[in-house]
């Protein structure tokens, strides 16, 4: 049975120099928290993972390392899975910084070292002000909030010792559940962040569908569950999602084409710029969502598109309704 499963975790965080807030950008944390874990885990002091025969061990070689263990598909040809976690944009609310991360089934084994790692990137870290200047940035953790199957959010850290208890996770089967006996046919997305999806080898710039979006996303939802879930989308429920989405319409269209990028700080390529290019804002789809919303839910968690690790591929469903009642659509961040 495909049952995809994630945590869905909330970093609540607070600079302590006001006027660094803006520094705390998805990729500078995401590359400075990389740079932390690797210190963290590394026992050989090599400058490089390739090779290295303790990566199955290593926290940071299964976290941004991630091999390609032969468990999906279709990721025959590769050597490399994606990554067992997924990074948000920070968001700015009542003076903190809220960082969401999903972590995807057994990536939570190394969720405690992951979690000491950003403890300690609060002791400060360089980000980038603009050409070669960096400034330290430092913060405080001041908890962790978990998303549940209901859609809130419960405090699994404020200081205290780190739970012992392996947290709970959110199935698809759990969305399915909790959507029973729901009747929607309209729902809105939001793109947070750029949101790349390419179709025949080209990015789609204007003009998204909801069949290519669809395909995006069930290839993303399949490949994390056979690679960390122990279960893979069959032929059967593939076609049926399919066939559900193609009786989708877009009826607003406010996309729009994003330009970022993000400064690299691989060896290979330090310093280079790396585009995070997509399309952000919002779009309204009519259709049969009940059926669906499980799926956007869960790619909701997941991200969709390319480099979701780097906070791309963002979008929450911010609402889904019939004509007679509005439903929310929680808030899966």
């Amino acid at each position: 049975m495909f049952d995809p499963f994630f945590s869905c975790l909330t970093f609540v965080i607070t600079p302590r120099d006001a006027s660094t807030r803006g520094l705390v950008t998805g990729p500078a944390v995401r590359g400075a928290f990389g740079y932390r874990l690797r210190a963290l885990s590394c026992v050989t002091g090599t400058t490089e993972c390739a090779g290295c025969g303790l990566a199955a061990w290593c926290p940071y070689g299964r976290v941004f390392e991630t091999p390609n263990l032969g468990t999906a598909a279709r990721l025959r040809g590769t050597d490399k899975a994606p990554h067992p976690f997924i990074l948000k944009m920070p968001r700015a609310v009542d003076g903190h910084l809220l960082i969401h991360m999903t972590i995807v089934g057994d990536g939570l084994r190394d969720l405690p070292m992951i979690v000491h790692a950003l403890r300690t990137l609060g002791d400060g870290f360089l980000a980038r002000t603009g050409g070669d200047k960096s400034v330290n940035v430092r913060f405080s953790i001041d908890q962790v909030l978990l998303r549940t199957s209901a859609w809130t959010d419960e405090p699994l850290y404020a200081g205290a010792p780190w739970p012992a208890d392996r947290p709970p996770s959110i199935r698809l089967s759990d969305l399915a559940a909790a959507l029973a006996g729901r009747s929607m046919n309209r729902a809105r997305l939001l793109f947070l962040s750029p949101t790349l999806i390419v179709s025949g080898g080209e990015p789609i710039r204007r003009g998204l569908t909801f069949d290519a979006f669809l395909e995006r996303l069930l290839h993303r939802l399949d490949v994390l569950s056979s690679c960390f879930c122990g279960s893979s989308l069959d032929d059967d429920e593939r076609e049926r999602v399919r066939v559900l989405g193609g009786q989708v319409s877009v009826v607003h269209d406010d996309l729009r084409w994003e330009k970022a990028s993000r400064t690299s700080t691989r060896s290979a390529t330090r310093d280079s710029q790396l585009p995070l290019d997509g399309l952000v804002g919002s779009w309204e789809l009519s259709g049969p969502m009940t059926e669906l919303m499980p799926y956007l839910l869960a790619g909701q968690a997941a991200s969709v598109g390319k480099n979701t690790s780097s906070g791309c591929g963002d979008y929450v469903v911010e609402r889904a309704w019939t004509e007679e009642e509005g439903i929310s659509g929680g808030g899966l961040k």
